[in-house]
């Protein structure tokens, strides 16, 4: 009985720490150089099927900030919250030409009270009618 416990704890113990870990995309190292071993983490947004994203950071954890997609032109950007530009490949990129970043930045943060209000409305009706 004892082993049997100490076996179930160990294994909780196991799990704990494989949820903890963060597991760093192999495409998630830049190149600077196709010749050289040399390589840096750096950011990148990778697209789901249900038309989400999900930005893993250069240390492998999840971005917890909003996303926004930009059509500028006939190429596609994704903003974050605090600035950052991905091109439609999930690369960093530079502020696209004659984008200006603070009327991006307005509009993505107009969109996400929005979003955080609709959230609300559907916690209250969710909590009034019992569904």
């Amino acid at each position: 009985m004892w082993a049997e416990l100490f076996c179930f704890a160990q294994q909780q113990q196991t799990m704990q720490t494989n949820k903890e870990a963060k597991v760093i995309p192999e495409t998630n190292k830049y190149y600077s150089d196709i010749y050289s071993e040399d390589f840096v983490y750096i950011p990148r947004i990778y697209g789901r099927l249900d038309g989400n994203f999900t930005l893993v950071e250069k240390d492998g954890s999840n971005y917890k900030g909003y996303l926004k997609t930009f059509k500028i032109g006939v190429s596609t950007f994704i903003l974050t919250e605090n600035g950052h530009w991905f091109d439609n490949s999930g690369m960093p990129c530079q502020v696209p030409n004659g984008v200006k970043t603070k009327e991006k930045l307005s509009i993505l943060r107009a969109e996400l009270s929005r979003v955080n209000a609709d959230k609300k409305w559907q916690d209250y009706k969710r909590k009034v009618f019992k569904k």
